[in-house]
């Protein structure tokens, strides 16, 4: 009867694994991959930080994640940064909402609509940044699941 309890116990556990979220682990920030979602690319370690290609239902999606120094800029020091760095490559920064420790902008690279959400802990003199495809209500899911390992730098609070 006790070997019949833990092999139970044991189907449960890997039928409830198979159908768990896999978990994507990077320096500084991990994030969760829902069901049915796959990584197709990444993490990969580019010049600002990590990137995540993954394939939702039936698209690509990319979650761009950066944790880097924020060479000791307050908010709008890294907003008047950002818009000089859109106007040079020709496009528009629109500032959605910004406190003392983070903004939220979006743009536009090529066709895509991106939401930027870039968080500050002036302490520490990190910046967290976060760029994924703002017409898409599955990535916007995709990175309220990324939780940094600075609470400070938490996207979504």
């Amino acid at each position: 009867m006790r070997a019949l309890y833990f092999a139970l116990c044991f189907l449960l556990l890997a039928a409830g694994a198979a159908f768990a979220a896999e978990t994507v682990e990077c320096e500084g920030f991990s994030l969760q991959v829902p069901d049915g979602w796959q990584v197709l690319h990444g993490p990969q370690k580019h010049q600002y930080g990590y990137m995540v290609v993954l394939s939702g239902p039936g698209r690509l999606e990319t979650v761009n994640v950066n944790i880097t120094s924020s060479l000791g800029l307050d908010i709008e020091q890294l907003i008047d940064k950002a818009r000089k760095k859109a106007d040079q490559k020709g496009q528009s920064l629109e500032i959605v909402s910004s406190g003392t420790d983070s903004y939220t902008a979006e743009t536009e690279v090529g066709n895509l609509k991106v939401r930027l959400v870039c968080t500050l802990d002036s302490d520490k003199k990190e910046l967290g940044i976060l760029a994924y495809s703002a017409s898409s209500k599955e990535a916007e899911a995709v990175a309220r699941t990324v939780r940094t390992t600075n609470p400070k730098l938490q996207f979504f609070k």
